[in-house]
């Protein structure tokens, strides 16, 4: 025997409805957001190790080839990366502070190229030259 289908129940009969979905949705949306803010920094950890353990596995399958354990591979592998971090930063460090003395030192280099550029002006209408003489008048 076939029974008549149920009627809708409740929920069913409400979710029919476009605007509750739509309601419902955006809640789900602000709810997963919220959520990813929240652990954005694991998210990013979790990346930054696994683009080490990518980066550095086809290294520990090198050096297992020659015979070297691979407790002794990570740690060598481990002090590389740490070795070349710390290049990096003082390397990084080494650049800041040069950028910041130029910077400093911008103005009285600016204030040296105008008493260059002058003097060469200068100079150069001395000697006669036509096209300094018509450009020092306009």
């Amino acid at each position: 025997m076939i029974s008549a289908p149920k009627p809708p129940n409740a929920f069913q009969h409400a979710w029919r409805n476009p605007w509750l979905r739509l309601v419902v949705f955006i809640l789900l949306a602000l709810v997963a957001l919220r959520f990813a803010g929240l652990i954005g920094a694991v998210i990013v950890n979790f990346a930054v190790a696994y683009l080490i353990a990518y980066i550095a596995n086809p290294l520990l399958n090198w050096l297992e080839r020659g015979r070297v354990p691979r407790g002794l591979g990570v740690l060598f592998v481990l002090l590389l990366f740490g070795g070349l971090l710390t290049l990096a930063g003082a390397l990084l460090g080494a650049i800041a502070g040069q950028l910041i003395d130029l910077l400093r030192q911008l103005p009285q280099l600016i204030q040296n190229l105008e008493g260059w550029a002058d003097s060469a002006t200068t100079w150069l209408q001395g000697r006669g030259s036509r096209a300094w003489k018509t450009s020092a008048k306009a």
